[in-house]
């Protein structure tokens, strides 16, 4: 479940969001709901999350806290109103949610990405 588009920014502020949004946020359960084709040639397979009032809060939190570290959310395409929370399902994925499954969001991490890799660099569990 993708919270925040990739962005740049120093590792240290971007720890520092995360350390200080998971103290502040507890831990919640939303509903898988249905399956859809994201991308410019609908080939990216996702299944859309079911609207839920604590997810938006998450997404708000970590929005506000990076545009105070410095972070240009004003120029991100997918947040706020535009923000359609999903989990991308890759043929390397042990199992695929389905619609109607509840899955508990208990931590937010902060990754790497580049074209080639994908790293975790930092987890932290929500209260």
């Amino acid at each position: 479940l993708t919270l925040i588009p990739p962005y740049q920014a120093e590792q240290l502020f971007a720890e520092k969001v995360l350390e200080d949004v998971a103290a502040a946020t507890t831990s919640f359960s939303l509903e898988v709901g249905q399956k859809e084709w994201f991308g410019l040639e609908h080939d990216i397979e996702v299944m859309l999350i079911e609207p839920n009032p604590s997810l938006e809060d998450l997404h708000g939190k970590l929005l506000r806290e990076l545009g105070k570290v410095g972070i240009g959310i004003e120029s991100m395409k997918y947040v706020a109103s535009n923000f359609r929370p999903h989990i991308t399902i890759k043929s390397y994925h042990d199992s695929v949610p389905q619609k109607g499954e509840v899955l508990k969001v208990d931590h937010i991490a902060l990754m790497y990405k580049n074209s080639r890799a994908r790293k975790l660099i930092a987890k932290r569990n929500l209260q």
